[in-house]
């Protein structure tokens, strides 16, 4: 509720009306109750906390919002092949119930839905997310005396370990990953054969009163 109430705030001090942009706190399953349709679905490493056991009803979910040729964007922390074991320390203090599924169990999922769905584009962000990480560490270092008045040194020791572990696993590749994969609901040949316009988008928007905002965030 914090993270939600954060959002609005922010979207009232950047000028964006309710019919903009609207939050919604709730079960991602209950989604069809709040958009009968839509033209773009994006899960942002959400895919970790559904379940291996759910990922065919995620499929079927996204395909059921979707319009035909509609797009979704999936982003998620995944492994470089399937394991039933967790890091016992992140599922204690950081991540209950987490499990980063492997790009072939997505997939599979995916296949298994037959509704349409299928992958346009594939990217491995990897040591794109180191750099976030690397930047969050920045962060957090600067605000740890903040951080352990409010929550106590136990919690500032937990998260500096985290982001310390997570930025040595990206940095350095040890099987940790993440993905960008990008669905169509159905065929579309419409679509550009490049990225190169997700680029002349980016810096338009980094030229915009927006962009710098947009950015830090």
């Amino acid at each position: 509720r914090s993270q939600v109430d954060f959002a609005r705030d922010r979207a009232r001090r950047l000028g964006l009306g309710p019919d903009q942009v609207e939050y919604i706190l709730d079960d991602y399953r209950n989604i069809p109750r709040h958009v009968a349709r839509c033209d773009k679905f994006a899960s942002i490493c959400m895919l970790e906390h559904v379940g291996r056991q759910n990922y065919r009803a995620f499929h079927r979910l996204i395909a059921q919002v979707l319009r035909p040729k509609g797009l979704a964007l999936l982003q998620f922390i995944s492994r470089t092949k399937p394991s039933p074991i967790s890091n016992p320390w992140l599922e204690k203090y950081v991540f209950p119930g987490y499990y980063n599924p492997s790009l072939g169990e997505v997939v599979r999922a995916l296949e298994a839905h037959s509704k349409g769905l299928q992958v346009v584009d594939l990217e491995n962000m990897r040591f794109h997310y180191a750099l976030t990480l690397r930047h969050w560490l920045e962060r957090f270092e600067q605000n740890a005396a903040s951080i352990g008045a409010m929550w106590g040194e136990a919690v500032v020791r937990t998260f500096r370990l985290y982001l310390n572990g997570g930025l040595a696993d990206f940095s350095h590749g040890c099987g940790t990953l993440v993905y960008q994969a990008l669905l169509s609901n159905g065929a579309d040949n419409a679509a550009p054969l490049t990225r190169r316009r997700v680029f002349e988008a980016a810096a338009v928007a980094s030229r915009s009163s927006l962009g710098p905002e947009l950015v830090r965030a």
